[in-house]
């Protein structure tokens, strides 16, 4: 099982849409950045005619190295940890996503006919985070995708990264600020449970999935949980709720 903390936004009752998002919207400030330092070195070693002057090299290490052309759905190993609940599913008032990891559509061979410095064998399929003390110095940078290594500060939230290219989104939203926000389609077949946060208006929450459940046979499998705080210990605990 794999699992997504969120709000339950329209797009996901509506339509199972889900926001995939650019890597620069993501909230790490030092997403796809590399060890600039070790630049210094190479650059100075450069006798042949390149594109890029070391100011350049410089200027995009610190920067970072950014994928414009994809999209990231982040996804966790774990459903049950505090911080994700109050930093991703709006202060435990939202819900987590339960999805069959072993899905066809996480295992998709994408043939992408655009230039793009993303590999095409990694798109459509589940890439798990590594994580290290040290950023990745730029020889390493192509073999250990930036993109994909974070520091070991974010260990807890076992994260797990689907990347699918920027033109296969389904359709567009606005946030708050009136930004893009790009949505795609995630299969019925993929859900396999929604978990209700324990400060959410859970009435509300239901009657929402009760209809999206309705509406769609294909979904008939999906179990509802409601978590709850465990009275002893400094842990979640999950009910099971059964709809009318």
């Amino acid at each position: 099982m794999i699992y997504k903390y969120t709000k339950l936004f329209p797009s996901i009752c509506k339509n199972l849409e889900f926001r995939f998002s650019s890597p620069k919207e993501l909230n790490d400030p030092f997403e796809g950045h590399i060890d600039y330092s070790s630049i210094e070195n190479i650059a100075s070693k450069m006798t042949w005619e390149i594109e890029f002057d070391k100011a350049d090299l410089l200027e995009i290490a610190k920067a970072g190295i950014w994928f414009g052309d994809i999209r990231i759905f982040s996804l966790s190993k774990t459903c049950d940890s505090p911080l994700m609940w109050s930093h991703y599913a709006d202060r435990h008032r939202g819900v987590v996503i339960g999805f069959n990891e072993a899905d066809n559509f996480f295992n998709q061979d994408i043939i992408y006919h655009n230039e793009s410095s993303f590999p095409s064998d990694k798109f459509g399929k589940l890439l798990p985070m590594q994580y290290g003390k040290k950023k990745i110095e730029l020889m390493d940078s192509f073999k250990r995708l930036p993109i994909l290594y974070k520091s070991e500060d974010w260990i807890y939230e076992q994260e797990v990264r689907f990347v699918l290219p920027k033109e296969s989104v389904s359709s567009k939203t606005k946030n708050e600020s009136g930004a893009d926000i790009d949505l795609f389609k995630i299969p019925e077949s993929t859900l396999v449970s929604i978990i209700l946060g324990a400060n959410c208006d859970s009435t509300d929450l239901v009657r929402d999935l009760q209809g999206l459940l309705k509406r769609n046979p294909r979904l008939s499998h999906v179990k509802i949980f409601k978590a709850e705080i465990n009275l002893s210990y400094f842990i979640i605990d999950f009910k099971e709720i059964i709809l009318d």
